[in-house]
């Protein structure tokens, strides 16, 4: 086994090299696009946000990819296989569950209301403190995890590497602000399909060379399965402080991932970047395959990682050679292909770009999603729900989940309970190491702290037990106040999948009045002026679906609409002119649909 300072060692000059090729390259095709857009004069929001509204499945599907691909996630798994055996992997199991209600429930609220932001759904659904206490949530949520998720493996790498973190850290975020404001989210998103391609080479390299020198794949699979039981699958038990089982990874990692894909502003900026609502949809369920190759060939390199220190008999932790689990999988690479020239300046390159263009697991991550997805389900599947409903079921669900956050971290602090790992070998470790097995400190019993059950719920738990609190709060609430009129509610804002939820029953009693509750939700909707202070913030797709003027395809029915009288149209037309002031494009754009409206609902 290595030292540190031998693994420092290795990482030679041409590894820089590669890592400052890389970030270079991400810098030049923001240059690329900017130059681009430049010369084609389409320097826009549209361009700058949403790439032009006319990006390709393909670039788009590996963009979401590499969304997930988060350097946590890139350290963690292999080191969470390592440390507590397989059943992580399980995880994948929901993502079919997760992209599918993205497609079909999600997406297609966002589509119609050509929002320029999730949050900007918030306040045509309720209003703009709800809009603001959301975007306010996701700000600080993003803030604290792009530190966590930069320093965190910086500090790693420059343990294992002596690549100092207090040069690489300014340097990533500084590329990644040029590259972005330079060439927008084509930029971005063309820069992620790049580190993609990048980071699952390395990935298989470093496994492919790690199996051969493990014994190959049928020695890694008997020393995980039967020399110290780490492969496990069908852990079905029903205790919530069990940190992973089936049916916490099936049903607490759907919330989880849903809080990402669903609604996350980073990921809803991707869907819209695309022409038609087909290619966004398709681009989701593509991300099946992706996400979920990349989850299992993180979890076989930490069975790879096991296999190969169990054959030299000495756990790194345990030899003290890294001080935390984040550094094994970085050890094992500088290990394993340490003198293999380029192949660890690529990794380290890969990991760094997972920094930038990503999603985990870190305390502000625990807390704030699970209330953000709660307020948009809120808004999307309870039709009667109001703004302080949505104010109150947010600030309780925060309130609960920060609750239960700290209550488990000052309970891991004085020892009350703890996460019990796998086996590990030391007969191996040289003796001047001083190996000695990790144990479970006795409870401090002196420290006045009263443990509760609540405490010892799994992370994994914590974004759907805010979601539900949040929607069984916010719509208690409503309707102890002033519940939303459904008949006046822009059925826009509703998602198709209410209709949907019942349309397996086929029960008539149930059936046919639940249809005609939906029937009513827009039946006397008067567009607001809310609504049309809102819509010139619109950004219009180039297909000619018209989504968002037409109900019919995602409702399944017809909506019969008492809409508009002439007065109020002549009040639509002198409205347009206070808000737009004087816009040529934006008058004609407006105009139209004046005139839409004239031709559809004229009394």
């Amino acid at each position: 086994m290595l030292t540190r300072q031998e693994a420092i060692d290795k990482f030679g000059p041409e590894e820089y090299v590669i890592f400052g090729l890389t970030l270079g390259i991400s810098i030049l095709i923001g240059a690329f696009f900017a130059i681009k857009s430049y010369c084609n004069k389409s320097i826009d929001t549209k361009t700058i946000l949403l790439g032009g509204g006319d990006m390709g499945i393909f670039p788009m599907t590996l963009s979401l990819v590499a969304s997930f691909m988060s350097a946590i996630t890139l350290l963690g798994t292999p080191a969470e296989v390592y440390v507590d055996g397989t059943q992580y992997i399980v995880l994948i199991l929901s993502y079919p569950l997760v992209l599918a209600s993205t497609a079909e429930w999600y997406l297609p609220v966002f589509w119609r209301l050509k929002v320029t932001t999730s949050y900007e759904y918030l306040e045509w659904r309720f209003n703009k403190a709800v809009r603001f206490l959301g975007a306010l949530a996701f700000t600080f949520q993003m803030v604290i995890y792009m530190s966590i998720v930069v320093f965190a493996p910086a500090l790693a790498l420059e343990q294992l590497t002596g690549f100092s973190s207090d040069q690489s850290i300014p340097i990533i975020f500084s590329v990644c602000v040029v590259y972005t404001s330079m060439g927008g989210m084509k930029a971005v998103m063309w820069t992620d399909t790049f580190q993609s391609f990048m980071m699952f080479a390395s990935f298989i390299a470093i496994i492919v060379k790690g199996n051969y020198d493990a014994g190959g794949s049928y020695a890694v699979f008997d020393k995980n399965y039967n020399k110290s039981n780490r492969i496990e699958l069908f852990n079905f038990d029903l205790d919530m402080r069990k940190r992973h089982t089936v049916f916490g990874l099936i049903i607490g990692g759907y919330f989880t991932w849903l809080t990402i894909y669903g609604v996350n502003q980073t990921q809803v900026q991707r869907y819209l970047s695309v022409s038609k609502i087909e290619t966004a949809k398709k681009a989701i369920y593509w991300n099946i395959l992706g996400i979920g190759s990349l989850l299992g060939l993180c979890a076989y390199a930490g069975m790879v990682m096991f296999g190969f220190y169990s054959e030299i008999g000495c756990d790194p932790l345990a030899a003290k050679v890294v001080d935390k689990k984040d550094q094994l999988f970085p050890f094992f690479v500088m290990e394993i292909v340490g003198d293999v020239p380029l192949i660890p300046g690529f990794f380290v390159a890969g990991v760094f770009s997972g920094a930038l263009m990503s999603y985990g697991f870190v305390y502000p991550v625990k807390i704030l999603p699970g209330p953000i997805l709660g307020v948009f389900t809120l808004g999307m599947f309870i039709p009667q729900a109001n703004s302080i409903g949505a104010i109150v079921g947010m600030l309780s669900s925060m309130f609960l989940t920060t609750w239960m956050c700290v209550g488990q971290t000052v309970g891991r602090y004085f020892k009350y309970f703890d996460t019990k790992h796998k086996e590990i070998y030391i007969d191996g470790c040289p003796k001047e190491l001083n190996v000695t097995l990790p144990t479970l400190k006795v409870p401090d019993t002196s420290a006045s702290y009263y443990l509760l059950p609540i405490y010892e719920v799994s992370y994994i738990w914590y974004g759907g037990i805010a979601t539900l609190l949040c929607v069984v709060v916010g719509t208690i609430v409503s309707f102890f106040t002033t519940p939303q009129d459904i008949s006046k509610l822009n059925p826009n804002l509703i998602s198709p999948g209410l209709r949907s939820i019942f349309d397996w029953i086929m029960i008539p009693f149930i059936k046919k009045p639940w249809h005609k509750y939906i029937d009513s939700i827009g039946s006397k909707y008067i567009i607001s002026d809310k609504e049309l202070e809102l819509m010139q913030n619109q950004i219009l797709h180039t297909d000619d679906e018209n989504e968002g003027d037409n109900m019919d395809m995602d409702m399944g029915h017809k909506i019969n609409h008492a809409y508009i009288s002439n007065d109020e149209k002549y009040n639509l037309r002198k409205t347009r002119q206070n808000i737009f002031n004087g816009g040529i494009l934006k008058i004609l754009i407006w105009e139209s649909k004046v005139l839409m409206i004239d031709y559809i609902y004229w009394d």
